[in-house]
């Protein structure tokens, strides 16, 4: 029996070329005869359509077909991405059926957790390769396993957070806890609060601040303040986790933004829940200064807020205020400086004489004090209320060698006071 030229055929399973004998009358299938003469590879896939033969033995060598190991996930998150990829493009791709089944198979096992030997099936135990856990993501989304893709952006420690944020928030999906998990462990939460306000997704702004987590309230208040968000829908946001948050962050975030006001109804909540938070009565004080309702009571009263903070936040709204606040919490540097800069040395004068301070004196009358003279000039002119006050401003003098001002204010304040002139000259030297 004659034998033609063999010719090759690519095996579309196992990639190997195999030659075979076209009219080979010892083959085990006859219908090889049938098959025309070609130098041109014919594929198997094409070439086991038109043989039949034994299950158990190999067409061409008789032998016994040995399965194809099983694909890796990277085999099969691949085939299906090439899919997807040219289905949108309007082309039709061929995937085996054994591929479809391990898609399936691993899509079941990453939703079974755990297993009858007790050892976990989830993605995070299969791989930790990045790329692979993105993949895997795309091809829940695309799935439909929203549950899924939820559960793997919540557990998974491996995936890529800037490109499966990215990804996420272009699928646009109806249910948006995937993206929540994500942009709230890797700390992507303005866009997040950005991405659901412009979508009308309010609910779940509502939610992730209320019930997953109210520590981030400031920075989703802050983009919701750019955003122009409605003033009701961020008060009615934050009230009812008021003691669960975080006050000075909050603050911040409506102060730099020259908002403070819409925490009025906030604050006054917490006042009467009996905080005694610094930072709820500084920021209560301020938006009292702010609105010009009687802050001088508040500035006398409050017993709780920070006297630099709010007095700092006065200096340029009102200087008065300022040295109010800074007198209530004897901040002596910050009340010199404020009368100094605003001229205000008659308030300068009376703080000095009523703290009764030597080293406050020594600061003020000191020769390098370009406003010494100013001062000099008010404590002259301005009534003392006790004795002690008047002997600590005569120590003063004497320590700084101003004996003509010394007369001055023994004249002022002594010899016209008979009672008062002898206890200051029998006042002893220090």
């Amino acid at each position: 029996m004659s034998t033609v030229d063999s010719r090759k055929f690519e095996d579309e399973q196992t990639g190997q070329p195999v030659r075979f004998a076209a009219n080979d009358s010892s083959s085990p299938n006859s219908s090889l005869d049938a098959l025309p003469a070609s130098s041109q590879p014919v594929s198997a896939r094409a070439l086991s359509n038109r043989l039949a033969f034994s299950k158990s033995q190999n067409p061409i060598d008789g032998g016994v077909i040995r399965p194809k190991s099983r694909p890796t996930m990277a085999e099969v998150l691949g085939s299906l991405e090439l899919a997807l990829v040219s289905q949108q493009r309007g082309r039709t791709v061929r995937i085996t059926t054994r591929t479809q089944s391990m898609m399936d198979r691993l899509l079941k096992e990453m939703k079974n957790i755990s297993s009858s030997s007790g050892q976990s099936k989830d993605l995070q135990s299969t791989s930790q390769d990045p790329e692979i856990h993105f993949k895997y993501i795309k091809a829940a989304v695309k799935a439909g396993q929203i549950e899924e893709v939820e559960r793997v952006t919540r557990e998974s420690k491996f995936y890529d957070p800037e490109k499966t944020k990215n990804f996420l928030m272009k699928a646009k999906l109806r249910d948006p806890r995937a993206l929540i998990n994500v942009c709230d462990r890797f700390g992507f939460v303005q866009d997040l609060t950005h991405y659901l306000y412009s979508n009308n997704m309010l609910c779940y702004i509502e939610t992730y601040v209320q019930e997953v987590n109210p520590g981030n309230a400031p920075l989703v208040v802050g983009q919701l303040l750019d955003d122009r968000c409605p003033e009701d829908f961020i008060k009615i946001l934050v009230l009812p986790v008021r003691s669960l948050l975080t006050i000075e962050p909050l603050v911040e975030e409506f102060e730099k933004r020259n908002r403070l006001r819409l925490l009025t109804q906030f604050l006054e909540h917490l006042v009467s829940d009996g905080s005694q938070d610094v930072h709820v009565h500084n920021a209560l004080g301020k938006i009292i200064i702010d609105s010009d309702n009687n802050p001088e009571l508040f500035l006398t009263t409050n017993p709780y807020y920070d006297s630099r903070v709010v007095g700092k936040y006065c200096e340029e709204r009102g200087p008065t205020l300022a040295v109010v606040a800074y007198h209530r919490g004897q901040c002596d540097d910050e009340l010199i400086n404020v009368t100094n800069k605003n001229a205000l040395f008659k308030m300068q004068a009376r703080y000095v004489l009523e703290r009764m301070d030597g080293d406050l004196w020594k600061l003020v009358l000191n020769p390098e004090n370009e406003f010494r003279r100013q001062l000099i000039d008010e404590v002259l002119s301005t009534e003392s209320k006790s004795l002690a006050q008047v002997s600590a401003a005569v120590r003063a003098f004497k320590t700084a060698d101003l004996p003509h001002e010394l007369i001055e204010l023994l004249q002022k304040f002594v010899l016209q006071k008979s009672a008062l002139s002898k206890a200051v000259e029998y006042q002893p030297e220090p």
